[in-house]
């Protein structure tokens, strides 16, 4: 019951919040020195033509009717219409979803496993050149801009070498899976088309890796931290002196409990990616949320861009839920109320 009450509550609350984040969004859109009528019209436009654009989008009436009409909609479901795609948003947006969700998933794979073990080695081989070793790549990986380091690796690994696709989900000489989920690697798997199985995932290397790359590293540095704390604790001494074994100590007591700062940091990281890694789509041509975004916002399309930010504070909200459920989980003490 308790239980129950704590997620009806934290979803009341996201009801709150995402009424605020969209009433600052819809009062910065409309501030900002930018001209959408104009930008969905065309340079060509003449100023009668303005006029009945500007009454169809409703930009001719005041503000707070506008925010009422634009929250009325909301709640049938309504994100706007996009003034580059001229189709609803909701239509762009649920075509582009899965591919940011792929590219979500597999990241966040690649995070914590990655960042995990690594981080659980170091910890293990303290100030040994493992240790060393591992620390000099965490460092290098977090000083890395995701940016920078997408492009070098398109630069190596496609132009120099030619190993890798410069971007996008799939080879263009095949055809994507039979659409069923919308993930092209599950896809793949559920139809039995190896070939679009093996391109999807040659095609994933690429921006998972500089997706990842940062987390990784701030994924070490945190387990690293919290493996050499745990190990300093009574507790440790005691089940060492009780005889245990230095491996069931680690992987049974350990690293559970410094497991529970790293929850929240890839909880709050697949929040964001799944709001869309506008860089990293847009560098790899992946034609997920992210990439959409980045044409909305040169395009100065603004309904996408309020449906995008609305979407990325829903996807934290959900992430930081599900963080302090699993807190729950893996520390007994911890009481959710």
């Amino acid at each position: 019951m308790k239980l129950r009450y704590y997620v009806v509550k934290r979803l009341t609350q996201l009801v709150f919040v995402l009424l605020g984040t969209s009433l600052i969004l819809f009062i910065v859109s409309h501030i900002i020195p930018a001209d959408p009528v104009r930008a969905a019209a065309g340079p060509k436009a003449t100023p009668e033509e303005l006029e009945i654009i500007k009454h169809k989008l409703g930009f001719d009436r005041p503000l707070h009717v506008q925010y009422i009409i634009y929250m009325a909609n909301l709640l049938r479901g309504d994100l706007g219409r996009s003034i580059v795609t001229l189709r609803p948003v909701i239509k762009d947006l649920t075509e582009r979803l899965p591919a940011t969700l792929e590219l979500s998933i597999f990241s966040l794979l690649t995070t914590a496993v990655m960042g995990i073990v690594l981080g659980i080695l170091s910890a293990q081989k303290r100030n040994k050149w493992v240790d060393h070793l591992i620390r000099v790549v965490s460092l290098s990986g977090i000083s890395m801009p995701s940016f920078w380091l997408a492009l070098l690796f398109q630069m190596i690994f496609f132009l120099r070498l030619g190993w890798l696709p410069s971007g996008g989900r799939i080879d263009p000489n095949l055809a994507p899976p039979t659409h069923i989920t919308g993930l092209y690697v599950l896809d793949s798997l559920l139809t039995g088309n190896i070939k679009a199985l093996i391109s999807s995932l040659h095609h994933l290397i690429g921006p998972v890796i500089s997706q990842s790359t940062i987390g990784v590293a701030s994924v070490i540095r945190m387990m690293r931290a919290g493996m050499l704390e745990e190990m300093t604790k009574d507790y440790v001494k005691m089940l060492r002196a009780a005889g245990l074994s230095e491996r069931l100590i680690v992987y049974k007591y350990v690293l559970k409990n410094s497991l529970v700062p790293c929850v929240t940091l890839l909880g709050v990281m697949f929040g964001s990616m799944l709001g869309g890694s506008f860089v990293i789509e847009t560098i790899f041509s992946w034609p997920g949320v992210g990439r959409y975004g980045t044409q909305a916002l040169l395009n100065l399309d603004f309904q996408p861009i309020m449906a995008i930010t609305l979407i990325m504070g829903v996807m934290y909200s959900v992430a930081n839920l599900l963080v302090d459920l699993l807190y729950a989980f893996l520390n007994p003490k911890v009481r959710l109320e």
